[in-house]
C-alpha cells in the first residue's frame, strides 16, 4: 500500500520550526508496512498546495496532511482542499459550537464565524479534535484516502492515535515491529564492525544505523513473524555492545540513570559549571525523579565553587577551574553539602572562546564521588556552544550510569 505525507506551513518551509510531524507519521506508516513514496513540506499558499496535490497523489492509496486548519488568514489548507476536490466551503454549525465552547472555557469570546474556523469543505468527514480547537478532516478522492490533522504536534499525535491507527489496523495486512537500541560513545563504524556477524545471522531483519550527537541508535525493522529473531538479535547485540547500550526505544540517558538510582535506592546531587544546570534539568524531566534527586548547584563562578562547594582556592589557583582536581572536589562538595549518596560535577569550556593550547574549547572534566571513591574523567568535543553543553551533560550522565552498572555487576 503506497502512502504519502504532506506537511503544510510557511513556518516549516522557512526553517523557523522543525518538522517533527513528518517523522511521527512516517513511523506510524512504517509500522503498518506502508510504502511511503513522498514527504512534502509546503508553504501556506493555496495554489502551491493544489498543484502539489494534483502532482503527487495519483497512485497513492493514503495521504496524511497536517497543518493550516486554524482560523487565521494564513491557514488555507481547507480552501486548497476544497479547490482540489471541487467542493464548496460552507458553514458547519456543530464545529462552530464546539470551538466556541472550548474558547469560552479558556475565557475567550469570539462571535465572528470566520475566526471560529467553522467553514469546512462540503461532504468531508469532520474529525473532532479532543484537545485543540481546529478539527481534522477525512475524505476520499479518486481512489485516495485522505486524513487531515492540525499542525500542532501534540494535537496531531492524539488525532493520529484516535483516527489514523484504527484505519490502518483495518486495511494493513501486516504490522511490523520496530526496535531501537540506543548506544553512546561508540562510533557508527565500530557498531557496524561489532554487529556485522549478528546482522548476517538474521537476514530477514532490516537493520539501520541512526547516528546522533548524544546517541548512536540501531534501528531494527522486523516483520511480525520474525518476533523471535528480533528478540535473539537484541540479546546478541547486548553481548556484543555491553555497557555501551544505555536503553531501548523511547529510553533516554536520564531515564536510564533514574532507573538505576531508584533500583539501588541511592540519592544524587549535581554540581555544574559549564553545563549551567542542564544536567539537573534533564534529570528532573523524568517523572518521579524526586525519589532520588536531591538538588543541584550551578557553580558558574569560582567564588561559588569555593564558598558553597568548598573547593579549595589553592586547587583552582594551581590547576585551574577546568581540571581533574577541581571536578573531583566539586563532586565531593555537592555530595557533602546536600547529603547524598552520590555527587557528580561538570567543569569545562563550552566556547566559542576561552580555550587554550592545553585546554581547547570543548574540554570538559566530569567528576564523580560516592562514600568509597572519587574520580574525574576528561573528554574533548568540538561543536558549537549549545551542542557542546548538551554533549557535556550526556557525558556526565553516562559516566554516572556506567559507574552504577559496574557497582551492580552489569558492566562490561
Amino acid at each position: 500500500m503506497k502512502a504519502g505525507i504532506i506537511n503544510i506551513g510557511s513556518e516549516l518551509t522557512s526553517g523557523l520550526v522543525c518538522n517533527s510531524n513528518a517523522s511521527h507519521i512516517g513511523k506510524i506508516l512504517c509500522l503498518f508496512s506502508l510504502d511511503v513514496g513522498f514527504i512534502l513540506t509546503l508553504p501556506d499558499r493555496v495554489d502551491t498546495i493544489v498543484k502539489a496535490l494534483k502532482q503527487v497523489c495519483d497512485g497513492a492509496q493514503l495521504v496524511v496532511i497536517t497543518g493550516g486548519l486554524g482560523p487565521t488568514h494564513d491557514d488555507c489548507t481547507k480552501e486548497a482542499l476544497a479547490k482540489f476536490t471541487k467542493r464548496k466551503l460552507s458553514f458547519h454549525k456543530e464545529t462552530a459550537e464546539l470551538v466556541e465552547k472550548k474558547l469560552l472555557e479558556r475565557g475567550v469570546r469570539i462571535s465572528n464565524e470566520r475566526f471560529l474556523g467553522a467553514y469546512q469543505p462540503e461532504g468531508m468527514e469532520i474529525l473532532k479534535n479532543p484537545i485543540g480547537t481546529a478539527p481534522g478532516l477525512r475524505f476520499s478522492h479518486r481512489g485516495t484516502e485522505f486524513f487531515v490533522f492540525p499542525g500542532v504536534p501534540v494535537e496531531m499525535e492524539v488525532m493520529a492515535e484516535q483516527y489514523l491507527i484504527p484505519y490502518l489496523e483495518k486495511v494493513s495486512r501486516e504490522r511490523r515491529t520496530i526496535k531501537v537500541i540506543r548506544t553512546f560513545q561508540l562510533p557508527e563504524s565500530k557498531i557496524n564492525e561489532l554487529l556485522e556477524p549478528v546482522i548476517e545471522e538474521f537476514p530477514l531483519l532490516d537493520v539501520a544505523f541512526l547516528p546522533r550527537h548524544i546517541s548512536n541508535d540501531i534501528v531494527i525493522n522486523a516483520p511480525s513473524e520474525e518476533k523471535i529473531s528480533l528478540d535473539r538479535f537484541v540479546e546478541e547485540a547486548k553481548r556484543a555492545l555491553g555497557e555501551k547500550i544505555y536503553g531501548y526505544d523511547e529510553d533516554t540517558m536520564e531515564s536510564a540513570v533514574g532507573k538505576l538510582l531508584r533500583d539501588k535506592n541511592l540519592t544524587l546531587s549535581v554540581a555544574e559549571s559549564c553545563t549551567g544546570g542542564l544536567v539537573s534539568n534533564r534529570i528532573t524531566n523524568i517523572p518521579g525523579s524526586s525519589e532520588y534527586f536531591m538538588g543541584g548547584i550551578v557553580s558558574y563562578d569560582n567564588s561559588v565553587k569555593i564558598n558553597i562547594l568548598k573547593v579549595k582556592a589553592e586547587t583552582i589557583e594551581k590547576y585551574g577551574a577546568v581540571s581533574e582536581q577541581t571536578a573531583v572536589e566539586m563532586a565531593e562538595g555537592v555530595r557533602n553539602v546536600l547529603g547524598t549518596d552520590i555527587g557528580v560535577s561538570t567543569t569545562g569550556i563550552a566556547g566559542p572562546s576561552g580555550g587554550t593550547k592545553d585546554k581547547p574549547v570543548g574540554t570538559v572534566w566530569v567528576g564523580y564521588s560516592d562514600r568509597e571513591k572519587a574520580f574525574a574523567k576528561k573528554f574533548i568535543v568540538d561543536y558549537n556552544r549549545e551542542l557542546n553543553k548538551l554533549i557535556f551533560s550526556q557525558l556526565c550522565l553516562d559516566t554516572l550510569r556506567v559507574e552504577l552498572l559496574r557497582e551492580k555487576g552489569e558492566g562490561k
